[in-house]
């Protein structure tokens, strides 16, 4: 039974860690979505060019990686399918709520958690 409950919280660790991490690098995808169709009539959601330029260029080799995978594919799909919305809004807020949080951490020089 005590297995159980560590091996639960250790699997919610690891959901928050990998929640953070693709918030982080995914923050910004919305300002470059477009939702056109190229001449194979294969949907191009994303402008990947646009995305990656605004991130690191030692990211680069892990986004292209990650933004031209099966699941990432999926995901932009969704965001633009209504039957989704619940999913892709939980995302979103989380992404606004970590921006949010980023912004007041920085307003206040990082003294925030202080007061």
């Amino acid at each position: 039974m005590i297995y159980i409950l560590i091996s639960l919280i250790q699997d919610e660790a690891i959901r928050k860690a990998f929640m953070r991490v693709f918030l982080s690098l995914l923050k910004s995808y919305r300002y470059f979505l477009v939702g056109n169709n190229d001449e194979d009539g294969v949907s191009s959601l994303l402008n990947v060019n646009k995305f990656l330029a605004e991130h690191p260029s030692s990211n680069h080799e892990f986004l292209k990686s990650l933004l031209s995978s099966q699941a990432f594919q999926k995901f932009l799909e969704d965001r633009f399918n209504a039957n989704s919305v619940e999913t892709i809004m939980y995302f979103d807020e989380a992404i606004i709520e970590k921006v949010r949080l980023f912004t007041i951490l920085n307003a206040t020089n990082g003294t925030y958690l202080c007061r």
